[in-house]
């Protein structure tokens, strides 16, 4: 779910069948178009769905995989319910997502909701309460925050480093929003309230 990059990578090095996630029709069509052009139409497939109510079968999975996609799902039960159900007996679930690291005040929480649409903001204790609940076994886990606080300020710049070409393509106001908004964000990161875990966990 949300993760193109990933789906042609696991695609192309190791020639499995992959089943791509998302709500927003529009990325949909795009990682469409982009592994067309990467040659790997006929090992991946994306289709727009709920990821709370995903359109597969029961155990039609070995894997289920989500990068930074799940801070946009408040419902975590139905997600993970989601998630098992999918899954084959023994079948693993593994993700990556941004988590709270230290108190957000009032404020701060509604920027998150409405410029970045973080609806499902929790802890990473908080995560591994949902994965347990989900009947799923937690594996794994990783706290990636120092690297992402690094990567998405390197990011920041090279977004602005294309502020001419994005003016250029959606004008100066949508710049000016996103980068206000970008900015915020990745300075969470670098203030260490907010972070990056990686979680690995297995169907029973």
């Amino acid at each position: 779910m949300w993760c193109w990059g990933t789906s042609r990578y696991l695609a192309y090095h190791y020639g499995c069948q992959v089943f791509g996630l998302d709500i927003t029709q529009s990325r949909i069509e795009a990682a469409i178009k982009l592994t067309a052009l990467c040659g790997l139409s006929h090992l991946v497939k994306f289709q727009q769905g709920d990821a709370t109510c995903m359109p597969f079968a029961n155990q039609q999975f070995d894997r289920v995989i989500g990068q930074e996609a799940w801070v946009h799902i408040a419902d975590k039960k139905a997600l993970f319910s989601e998630c098992k159900r999918v899954l084959k007996p023994c079948g693993k679930l593994g993700f990556t997502d941004v988590v709270i690291k230290k108190d957000l005040t009032s404020k701060e929480l509604l920027r998150l909701h409405e410029e970045m649409a973080c609806y499902g903001l929790i802890t990473s204790n908080e995560y591994e309460d949902e994965i347990k609940q989900g009947n799923l076994t937690l594996t794994g886990k990783e706290d990636l925050s120092s690297n992402w606080a690094n990567i998405l300020s390197d990011r920041l710049k090279m977004y602005r480093n294309l502020k001419e070409y994005t003016i250029k393509k959606f004008g100066e106001e949508y710049f000016l929003q996103w980068d206000k908004a970008y900015a915020f964000y990745v300075d969470l990161f670098v203030k260490g309230k907010l972070g990056g875990m990686r979680f690995i966990a297995q169907s029973n």
